[in-house]
C-alpha cells in the first residue's frame, strides 16, 4: 500500500523522469540489505520516497537491477521495456541534435570557404579614408589619366601618390581654417572605394544647389575629377595603404547667403557611373546643407 501511495504521487509529479538512489545498510539482524530511494519533483519541491530494501543475498549487479525492477518499480508503472524504451528515446535525441550540430558545423566551414581573403563579399560600407602624409612614404607617382593595372603584379599593389596640393585653396596648408572663417567653406568629396572598378571616361564633380538657389563654387582639382591612375583599387588586404582621391568643393557663398539653410547636391557626372537611379537616392550622388551665419 506504502508503494501504491508513493505511486499515486509521482503520477501528480512535475515531469515523468525520477531518479533511483540505493545504499547499503544493515538490520537489527545485522542482514546485509540495500535500500532503494526514488527522488521525483512535485509542485516544483524534489520528494525522495523509501520503496523497498532488498537482501544482498548476492552481490551481482544484474541481480541487484532486476530485483528493484520486478520488486518495486514495476509497481510504479515501469518496467524493463518502458526503461528500454526511454533509453532509445534519450538515444535518438542524442544523435539527433548531434547531427544538427554537425550539420551547422559543416554549413559554416562551406560558406566560409566561399569567402576571399582579399576580396569581401559585401562591400555596402566603406570606411572613410584618412589623409596623413606619412602613409605615403612608399606610394609612387603615376601616369595621369591612365589606369594603373596591376592584375599580374605580386602582393601588396603598389599605390599612387595623392598630393595634398591638389586641393589648392582647401588643402588646409595656406587656410587651416578650410574657409570656415571667411563664411566660404570647403567641402571634401570622396568616391567609396568599389574593387575592381574602371570608370569610363573619367568622372568628375558637378556640384548644384537645389530648389531655385543659385551657388557659385571652385573645385580643387580644377577640373574636378578623379583621375584614372587611382583606378582599380584591389581591396584593403591586397592593395594596403591606398590612397584614394579627393575633390574639393569650395562654396563662394556672399552676404545673401548668410543665415539661411543653403541645400547643396553634388553628383558624379562624365562617365558610365549612374547618378540617377529613384530607387537609391544616394547612387553617384550626395545631398547636405550649408548654415553660414554673420
Amino acid at each position: 500500500m506504502v508503494v501504491k501511495d508513493i505511486g499515486t504521487k509521482y503520477e501528480k509529479a512535475d515531469s515523468p523522469g525520477l531518479c533511483i538512489k540505493s545504499d547499503g545498510t544493515s538490520d537489527r539482524c545485522d542482514i546485509e540489505n540495500l535500500s532503494v530511494v526514488i527522488r521525483f519533483v512535485q509542485n516544483s519541491i524534489p520528494e525522495e520516497h523509501l520503496i523497498g530494501l532488498i537482501e544482498l543475498n548476492q552481490l551481482d549487479a544484474e541481480y541487484i537491477c532486476n530485483h528493484i525492477l520486478s520488486a518495486h518499480l514495476s509497481e510504479l508503472g515501469y518496467s524493463p521495456d518502458s526503461l528500454v524504451c526511454q533509453s532509445l528515446i534519450l538515444l535518438f535525441y542524442l544523435i539527433f541534435y548531434g547531427f544538427l550540430a554537425g550539420l551547422f558545423s559543416l554549413t559554416m566551414w562551406v560558406m566560409l570557404q566561399t569567402l576571399d581573403d582579399y576580396t569581401p563579399k559585401y562591400r555596402d560600407r566603406i570606411s572613410n579614408p584618412e589623409y596623413n602624409s606619412e602613409h605615403q612614404k612608399n606610394n609612387i607617382d603615376c601616369t595621369p589619366g591612365a589606369y594603373f593595372i596591376q592584375d599580374n603584379q605580386p602582393l601588396p599593389k603598389q599605390v599612387c601618390k595623392f598630393e595634398r596640393s591638389l586641393l589648392g585653396q582647401c588643402s588646409g596648408i595656406t587656410d587651416q581654417t578650410f574657409g570656415y572663417s571667411e563664411g566660404r567653406p570647403c567641402i571634401i568629396v570622396k568616391m567609396n572605394r568599389i574593387i575592381g572598378l574602371k570608370p569610363k571616361p573619367t568622372p568628375f564633380i558637378n556640384c548644384t544647389a537645389k530648389k531655385d538657389d543659385k551657388l557659385s563654387v571652385n573645385y580643387f582639382p580644377e577640373n574636378a575629377t578623379f583621375d584614372s591612375m587611382y583606378f582599380p583599387y584591389y581591396g584593403k588586404l591586397a592593395h594596403d595603404g591606398y590612397v584614394q582621391p579627393l575633390v574639393a568643393v569650395k562654396l563662394l557663398l556672399n552676404s545673401s547667403d548668410f543665415n539661411k539653410k543653403l541645400s547643396v547636391e553634388c553628383k558624379i557626372e562624365g562617365s558610365n557611373l549612374l547618378n540617377n537611379d529613384d530607387r537609391d537616392k544616394f547612387l553617384g550622388r550626395v545631398a547636405f546643407q550649408v548654415t553660414v551665419t554673420e
